[in-house]
């Protein structure tokens, strides 16, 4: 876990302290896996091609 959020330049004690408060309040806990973005520029460029 450590090593995939180093290389994500993310802040693993950010991400601990989000874990262990989402926990026992039943939240939405963080996520190693990026988030997903789409944007309308490149569906565009997709098309036209």
């Amino acid at each position: 876990m450590v090593t995939t959020l180093k290389s994500k330049k993310r802040n693993v004690l950010e991400f601990i302290t989000q874990a262990f408060v989402a926990a026992p309040g039943g939240t939405t806990t963080p996520s190693l896996l990026p988030e997903a973005t789409t944007c309308s520029d490149d569906s565009e460029k997709l098309k036209a091609a």
